[in-house]
């Protein structure tokens, strides 16, 4: 198989100084007879930090110097290369051959049909049964950019299109963001308190929850809101900031159930849209209630 020899454009600063220097590098080449369909964004001797802030084909590669001096240096994928944010590669853009496909869900989910949020084809990952709780939720998600849902098998196909390469040197303001999410939810029984599948009608219950900061950064303070289900009413719950990679668990009350009944309640994350988060879309959950 023939070798490709892979041209990149880094722009470098120091020290966080003003002065900006273009630096043309040259990737190493694929060795010959193999065909190297992912690549690291970031040189050895460096550590990746995603970005947006450089467009979608770059990130931020850090450096410390001898003397302890830390420069980032916006990096860009090669030309028919796009960069997986999540792990800092970059991955050839010939899909049918570079294995462009990943499960829309997560390990411990279970894709079961697709469906729509904000006119974004998106597909249902259910969570469940928990094997302590036997509680059991989905979340409503799409691909990430770059990608396709295969409605058929949860699948997201990478778009086989070339990202332009940043060729100007230009001064971009970095960003970090915490980025808020419902990670799992499930219920308990308004009178024991016991953790529950399935509620009376007309008695009270909670509706409980991990949420997560799956971001960089802390985030502020936030609301967790529940939908109105048999009430008038959206309940809520207030959370104090949450730093970057941590969660904790919470409840909203519900003072009555509904008439028997299978029932879908949803929950999101920073409802007041309180908090800058680096993606949106990623605030909501869904928990089965069956009212009996």
């Amino acid at each position: 198989m023939k070798t490709t020899q892979i041209s990149c454009l880094r722009l470098a600063t120091a020290g966080g100084g003003a002065a900006l220097l273009a630096l043309a590098t040259l990737c190493v080449p694929p060795p010959a007879g193999a065909q190297v369909c992912d690549r690291a964004l970031c040189r050895s001797g460096e550590t990746y930090r995603p970005s947006s802030s450089f467009g979608p084909n770059s990130g931020l590669c850090e450096s410390r110097s001898g003397l302890g001096y830390t420069s980032r240096t916006p990096t860009s994928c090669a030309e028919g290369w796009t960069l997986e944010a999540e792990s800092g590669r970059c991955i050839l853009d010939a899909c049918s051959s570079c294995g462009g496909e990943a499960p829309l869900c997560d390990p411990d989910e279970r894709y079961t049909g697709a469906t729509t949020q904000d006119g974004r084809a998106a597909g249902r990952c259910h969570h469940g049964p928990d094997p302590v709780t036997q509680a059991e939720s989905f979340q409503i998600k799409p691909c990430r950019d770059g990608f396709t849902l295969i409605e058929e098998t949860g699948m997201c196909r990478r778009d086989c299109t070339t990202l332009r390469v940043i060729d100007f040197p230009v001064v971009f303001p970095v960003y970090f963001g915490p980025d808020l999410t419902i990670r799992r939810a499930w219920l308990r029984d308004g009178g024991s308190g016991e953790i529950t599948t399935r509620v009376p009608t007309n008695e009270p219950y909670w509706v409980c929850f991990e949420v997560a900061n799956i971001g960089t950064t802390a985030s502020g303070p936030f609301n967790v809101r529940g939908g109105g289900l048999g009430v008038s009413f959206n309940p809520r719950q207030r959370h104090a900031g949450l730093r970057g990679r941590a969660s904790r668990q919470g409840c909203v009350a519900y003072p009555t159930a509904p008439s028997p009944g299978s029932y879908r309640l949803a929950l999101e994350a920073d409802a007041n849209e309180e908090v800058t988060e680096t993606r949106e879309g990623n605030n909501d959950a869904i928990v089965a209630v069956i009212v009996e």
